[in-house]
């Protein structure tokens, strides 16, 4: 059973900003086997070479904070590949063995929400050169396994589904169970300032909780450095 009707390109500037100019119909996604312009974080550049995943799902509007449907993608991204010891870099990348292997990004629109997904399966940028990031990898890279990018963006799309309407706490249990960097000291590069603190996990209202100071911080936009 296909939950979502694909449309597969070549080629595409980005799957997230095809959707966003077109709007197509619910339960679409957009496929390509490389993007010449992929978007990760704002600011940020998704190195898109073929050999990987790049899809946007395109469902209808939630009116969930965007931080929770970030954090049930992740969890559908881990579900779907179960079988590798993958982790979760706050908030929206998935790891494998210390090194970024997927990203993730929501964009809302009128009646729809577009859900971009990019996986590392076959190949990565080596030229990444960055102190305060991870290093990218591959699934092929570390474990020497090959995936197919449309079957994993079809079992990836029944996961994403299932995780959007999973009970929150069980997302964020998962969520909470797979977070990198539990009990370590960090930097957290907020908008206005950095937060130095332990981190300890998620909060109920799916925050990442920061001890610094004595005091209990409870953060979204941020991004995690290793202090």
């Amino acid at each position: 059973m296909h939950l979502f009707k694909f449309h597969c390109f070549d080629i595409l500037d980005s799957t997230q900003k095809y959707a966003i100019r077109r709007a197509p119909a619910h339960m679409s996604a957009i496929l390509a086997i490389e993007q010449s312009s992929g978007v990760g974080k704002p600011g940020s550049i998704w190195h898109s070479p073929p050999g990987n995943l790049y899809v946007t799902y395109v469902l209808p509007l939630s009116n969930k904070p965007n931080h929770s449907i970030i954090q049930a993608t992740t969890v559908a991204v881990l579900n779907t590949l179960h079988q590798f010891p993958c982790e979760i870099k706050w908030l929206n990348d998935v790891t494998l063995n210390n090194k970024k292997l997927s990203g993730i990004i929501c964009d809302k629109l009128a009646d729809s929400m577009l859900i971009g997904i990019g996986i590392n399966l076959k190949t990565y940028n080596d030229e990444y050169n960055s102190a305060s990031a991870l290093k990218p990898t591959s699934i092929l890279h570390e474990t020497g396994v090959e995936l197919g990018a449309l079957e994993v963006a079809e079992v990836c799309g029944q996961n994403l589904v299932k995780a959007l309407n999973d009970d929150a706490n069980l997302i964020r249990s998962k969520f909470g169970e797979k977070l990198m960097h539990k009990g370590q000291l960090v930097k957290c590069e907020c908008k206005d300032k950095n937060i130095y603190g332990i981190v300890k996990g998620i909060s109920e209202d799916g925050k990442l909780i920061i001890e610094a100071n004595g005091l209990e911080i409870h953060l979204i936009d941020c991004k995690i450095v290793l202090n």
